[in-house]
């Protein structure tokens, strides 16, 4: 067989594998060939393409929300969690073909090549299964892979149950979506780089009859959610058991399951997260920014819970996966329980594959999906060495080619799709909106500092 060599300084083939200098990898119809020294390869390639640096395996953001455009561009801020959600209700609504577009672009331009991102509307059935197609239409257009996750909640999403006092100043959520319409939602026709997920946003924002429906409906896709992010979030639903407990009981926490943030788990919850077969994503930078705590990583690994690593749309510029490995090294460091940058690598790779429900992804093997990024970094003496120079110097300034199933989404440091074009006109839909979000933003600071001082009390 003959195919495409990707030759480069040194190949990683993963993070517990092998370096290997003057080396490539031959690819061949979206799928790894070979890999190896180039003079054994370059015999069966039809053409050489010269990616200097270091190749690696594409990373896995497997916890996104798919925003083009930072919150910050909107005003919204970082804030305690439950105070920013209350903010969240200020946002201009932006056109989500070119909001996924250029957040998956951004994504892959960062070393990303594939993404778990979480859909979710307020809005009826017939608006929600347009969400849908044109999320899907702007990942297909950037190139990227991506499970996209349909989200559910039906209760408390701003305020506890029952919001007493002055937890009843955020305005209830109106829905005009039911669990059933939403377990029947089209999602569109398949598409080979695009799988669909569910799963309630959160558990104590989902009513029991809403968990079981969703748990009926989901056949053998991927269930995604939020789980414990805050303190506060554990009691949201006074009188109820916690949310691992509900998901648990509705049949939602098992191999097929992947939950964000996990910060405020028991040794004994996790446990039985081990036990289940699911996976947890950190979420380092979102946990900083929103104040919610440090969750426990090394812990997770030291129990064999599959751990990856998720961006969560957050950050003031554009994403750089390489700086959230570095805060999950500071924020484990912190905590007293150090992680080396193999483990961070290990989660942005086959830690994220597991979370996604793809073993396939993560490593440069023969048979693996050609999803592989060109570093322009220099080639080290060994693998550790190697894995250090990533993850301690590495950013998306030094992503210069990403392919993804072998097709080149990023080339020079530049996108090939028009994420450009994209951008700009949701530049434009902010400046529209800007005097208009202004005054919404005023209207809700007077119930943001509230809950800000609420949750500061009840955490």
């Amino acid at each position: 067989m003959t195919g495409v060599l990707l030759r480069a300084d040194a190949v990683l083939t993963a993070h517990d594998g092998e370096l290997l200098h003057d080396a490539g990898v031959l690819i061949a119809a979206g799928r790894i060939v070979a890999v190896g020294p180039v003079a054994e390869l370059a015999r069966r390639a039809v053409r050489v393409i010269d990616a200097g640096g270091v190749l690696m395996p594409g990373m896995v953001d497997a916890h996104s929300h798919l925003r083009g455009m930072p919150l910050t561009a909107q005003g919204i801020d970082p804030a305690p969690l439950e105070a920013w959600i209350c903010a969240l209700s200020a946002m201009t609504a932006l056109p989500t073909r070119d909001d996924v577009l250029v957040a998956t672009g951004d994504l892959l331009q960062t070393g990303v090549t594939t993404v778990q991102g979480m859909l979710h509307t307020f809005a009826d059935a017939a608006e929600y299964a347009q969400l849908c197609a044109d999320a899907a239409d702007g990942a297909v257009a950037s190139g990227i892979r991506a499970v996209l996750i349909t989200g559910f909640t039906d209760r408390a999403e701003r305020a506890p149950e029952p919001a007493e006092g002055a937890w009843a100043l955020p305005e209830p959520v109106t829905h005009a979506l039911d669990v059933d319409d939403f377990v029947r939602l089209d999602v569109g026709a398949p598409h080979p780089r695009i799988s669909w997920g569910t799963g309630p946003v959160a558990a104590q924002w989902a009513g029991d009859h809403a968990l079981a429906a969703i748990r009926d409906a989901a056949g053998d896709r991927r269930i995604h959610t939020h789980l414990h992010e805050s303190p506060l979030q554990r009691t949201w639903l006074r009188g109820l058991p916690a949310p691992i407990d509900r998901l648990d009981a509705a049949g939602l926490l098992g191999e097929r399951t992947s939950a964000a943030h996990a910060v405020h788990l028991t040794d004994a919850e996790l446990r039985r997260v081990r036990d289940s077969g699911a996976a947890l994503v950190h979420c380092p930078v979102s946990n900083r920014d929103l104040r919610v705590g440090s969750a426990r990583v090394a812990r997770w690994r030291r129990l064999g819970i599959p751990a990856a690593l998720g961006i969560d749309s957050q950050g003031d510029g554009a994403p750089d996966m390489f700086d959230v490995m570095r805060e999950a090294l500071h924020t484990a460091s912190v905590l007293g329980e150090p992680l080396e940058p193999a483990d961070v690598l290990a989660m942005a790779t086959t830690g994220g594959a597991a979370a996604v429900g793809d073993p396939r992804l993560g490593r440069l093997v023969p048979g693996a999906p050609a999803d592989i990024v060109g570093l322009n970094l220099p080639a080290a003496a060994d693998l550790a060495a190697q894995i250090d120079t990533i993850v301690a110097h590495g950013s998306r300034a030094d992503v210069r080619h990403v392919w993804v199933d072998g097709r080149a989404v990023v080339l020079e440091w530049l996108a090939v799709a028009d994420v450009k074009g994209a951008r700009a006109r949701l530049t434009t839909e902010l400046d529209r909106d800007t005097a208009a979000r202004a005054a919404r933003l005023r209207a809700l600071r007077p119930i943001v500092d509230a809950v800000t001082a609420l949750a500061a009390v009840d955490s």
